[in-house]
């Protein structure tokens, strides 16, 4: 439950970073954005990655005993 909780914690920190960085004007040529919202998108898609090297690695495992 607790992984479930910080996974839909950054899901929604990275989608409000997004929001923001979409939506914000720039100031003097610059943005100002969250460094937490930034993590939080780092982390997302750190995850989404390993999930899809676990289900390659899965499948090709798949492949080998067939």
């Amino acid at each position: 439950r607790r992984v479930l909780f910080r996974s839909l914690l950054r899901a929604a920190l990275a989608s409000e970073f997004l929001a923001e960085v979409l939506s914000v004007p720039t100031v003097n040529g610059a943005r100002t954005v969250s460094a937490e919202g930034a993590a939080a998108l780092v982390a997302c898609i750190a995850e989404q990655l390993d999930g899809v090297v676990k289900e390659t690695s899965t499948i090709k495992g798949v492949m080998r005993d067939e």
